[in-house]
């Protein structure tokens, strides 16, 4: 499965004007081993004709051109698969990773709750039309077809009515109608995108990082809408698609279709603080959310955390699937025990996870499937000079983090960068991990210290006064914030451990070399080892960075690129989702 390498794009005549032909030519640039296929008018009628009959009187019957348009790109798309874009979509960079999809659309904006309420919204996620991708026949694309007809009762006397007949505001009503139901429909989210348009400047108008739409908005009508009121014939559409269409299209359901026998186990109830809570949270959707499911059986149920924690939640009646990680060489026996003897099927986020698990002795199978990281937005950078030279510390301030290591770095180079200041925000703050280590850190004049759970806006802000990232970690299983610091261009300093191998192959980052393994405790006992890191080593990559300011700075910002979509939580959900309706 997966989406075809064809582009489908569709103007009202063979003469395109100068600007679409350059956005075309430099699709056909950027791919050229896909299929490239151009419609105009004639062309659409024409292939539902041949191909979609009974949708021909719906299609007639649009008292615009653009509805027609709106239909066909659902129709081209549903029949052939492959990608649709708009004329006015400049391509950022090749479309290959999103072929894993089963099907793919972008967010247009997200609005305030008061522009919803002024809108008549019931959503604040509106779901663009401008582009979207998709496997031939998926449901999802049947569903808009069958809400475009319900709207076609609807007078058309302004653009809102057009935008909300057939255009976007009917792909937006059916997803949110639908998106329980169609798992495997990714949503591709703008961040901080903003609309390349100088009167609008919102953040919107993007399909990830791959496009971004002009919206010339050539369609829209140029005289006053009281001119334009028209009003579809509506009363044998619904019948005419829902028995005509259905009878000729659907001759068979995919096998995308959602599994309901696929449980996700609740997990957590906070918010995202850790690296657990994170993935937890990215991917709880993919089934129906169960605090326990020992009162079913015969399901499959996804498990996100540490394995012996939920014994008393699951039941071996079920196929039950663990994602979790650890950070040291080898696993308790427990842990060993408790996948063994109560999980079917195990996922890990790295090679070198798997590479532990199998040693210690995991018998059931192991997937790999990478996490994606926070996207967050990326806010002005408010330090970037040795005025203020401010380091960052973000997370759960356990032992293998070396945060004391940190601050005991930063303490010795005082004489030597007086600006430095050891910014720490801990999430959450666990009874057993405080003492007088973190009072003596807390209490410190040149650190600044925070605790709480922050949300998405407050973490980019903490991210955009930071002059430097450091995470000197001994031990790690998730790595997400030197993947955030990366992303928001902030020079980054990590360890060089095993699950940082891709990070350190990639040259953006500065480097604290490790120094051989030492014994992993924690609560009293000895579980495995991890990596060696040491103070000095940490001193010397801060200097590194601080003396070098402006190309650690230069590399950051080229980092912020090459990490963006190299590992994505649309990804992880929709690798998770196949491989749990594979097994």
């Amino acid at each position: 499965m997966g989406i075809p390498k064809i582009i489908h794009q569709t103007y009202k005549g063979k003469n395109i004007p100068p600007v679409y032909r350059d956005f075309q030519k430099r699709i056909q640039e950027t791919h050229p081993d896909w299929s490239y296929r151009f419609y105009d008018d004639d062309d659409c009628r024409n292939m539902i004709k041949v191909h979609l009959r009974s949708f021909l009187p719906i299609f007639n019957s649009y008292p615009e051109n653009i509805m027609r348009v709106d239909a066909f790109r659902i129709i081209a798309i549903y029949l052939f698969g492959g990608f649709y874009l708009d004329m006015d979509m400049l391509i950022l960079k090749k479309l290959d990773p999103l072929c894993i999809y089963n099907c793919v659309f972008a967010e247009e904006k997200t609005l305030s709750e008061q522009q919803a309420r002024e809108l008549d919204h019931a959503y604040r996620l509106r779901i663009a039309n401008y582009m979207f991708g998709s496997v031939s026949r998926h449901p999802f694309l049947l569903d808009i077809l069958v809400e475009m007809a319900k709207n076609s009762k609807r007078t058309i006397s302004t653009h809102h009515d057009l935008l909300e007949t057939t255009g976007p505001g009917s792909i937006t009503t059916t997803f949110h109608q639908a998106k329980f139901k169609y798992k495997d429909v990714t949503i591709l989210r703008n961040q901080d995108r903003k609309c390349p348009r100088p009167h609008c400047q919102g953040v919107s108008c993007h399909f990830g990082n791959y496009a971004m739409h002009f919206h010339f908005g050539t369609w829209r009508w140029k005289e006053a809408p009281s001119e334009k009121i028209k009003s579809q014939k509506s009363t044998p559409l619904l019948r005419s698609l829902t028995e005509g269409v259905t009878r000729d299209l659907i001759t068979k359901r995919l096998s995308i279709n959602p599994d309901r026998r696929l449980y996700t186990l609740k997990t957590y109830n906070e918010n995202k603080h850790d690296g657990l809570t994170t993935v937890y949270h990215q991917v709880k959707e993919i089934g129906i959310i169960k605090t326990s499911t020992r009162n079913i059986a015969f399901k499959k149920v996804v498990v996100c955390g540490i394995p012996f924690l939920y014994l008393h939640r699951i039941s071996s009646a079920n196929l039950n699937v663990i994602y979790t990680t650890f950070e040291t060489t080898r696993l308790p026996d427990f842990w060993v025990y408790s996948i063994n003897n109560h999980y079917r099927y195990c996922i890990v986020p790295h090679q070198h996870v798997k590479a532990v698990f199998e040693n210690s002795n995991v018998k059931i199978p192991i997937k790999i499937i990478p996490q994606g990281f926070n996207r967050y937005k990326r806010f002005p950078r408010k330090v970037i000079s040795k005025k203020m030279f401010r380091i960052g510390f973000l997370g759960v301030p356990v032992q293998r983090k070396n945060l004391y290591k940190l601050f005991l770095a930063c303490k010795n180079l005082l004489s030597r960068i007086p600006s430095l200041r050891l910014s720490i925000h801990v999430s959450k703050f666990y009874d057993w991990a405080s003492g007088e280590t973190f009072n003596e850190i807390r209490n410190s004049s040149f650190v600044e210290w925070s605790e709480c759970i922050l949300s998405d806006d407050q973490v980019s802000s903490w991210y955009s006064k930071l002059s430097c990232y450091v995470f000197p970690t001994s031990g790690e299983g998730w790595s997400f914030t030197p993947r955030e610091s990366m992303y928001l261009g902030i020079p980054t300093i990590i360890s060089d451990i095993p699950v940082h191998q891709e990070l350190v192959a990639s040259n953006f980052y500065n480097i604290i070399p490790t120094e051989g393994l030492e014994d992993a405790k924690f609560d009293n006992n000895i579980y495995g080892m991890w990596y060696k890191i040491n103070i000095k080593d940490i001193e010397a990559s801060i200097l590194e960075v601080f003396h070098n300011f402006e190309k650690y700075q230069e590399m950051a910002l080229k980092g912020s690129r090459w990490i963006e979509d190299r590992w994505t939580q649309e990804q992880t959900r929709h690798e998770i989702l196949s491989y749990m309706n594979s097994i």
